[in-house]
């Protein structure tokens, strides 16, 4: 039997937090992280090693772009998915050139977030 995928989500709205919890707690195999902020993430991301960081875009103090900076300066291999509602064309085309491997839009499809995750089980 494989461990649980990782989930790090990083989003200052409680309900989209909520929101990504009860979908993949739903959908079971996931052990679930939670900050709202960049400096957060960082911080969780160094002592927990998710195998998946779920990273909102626009949050106060430190931003999505900053944090998937900071998060790529920890470890080159961090997997970072931008979830974004506001986020412009030149802000996600940024973020993939920083590295991150995908994004999806808030609100979001819950089975287009499960087919994204499904991909990191049994690695």
């Amino acid at each position: 039997m494989s461990e649980d995928v990782k989930i790090l989500v990083c989003d200052d709205s409680m309900l989209i937090r909520t929101q990504v919890q009860n979908v993949l707690t739903g959908a079971g195999g996931y052990e679930i992280f939670h900050t709202t902020n960049g400096e957060e993430a960082v911080k969780t991301y160094q002592k927990e090693k998710p195998d998946v960081v779920l990273l909102d875009l626009v949050m106060p103090e430190v931003g999505g772009l900053e944090c998937l900076k900071q998060l790529k300066e920890v470890d080159k291999e961090a997997r970072v998915i931008i979830m974004t509602s506001s986020g412009t064309k030149e802000n996600l085309q940024e973020a993939l050139k920083l590295g991150a491997i995908d994004f999806i839009q808030k609100p979001m499809d819950e089975d287009k977030l499960l087919s994204m995750l499904e991909k990191f089980k049994g690695r």
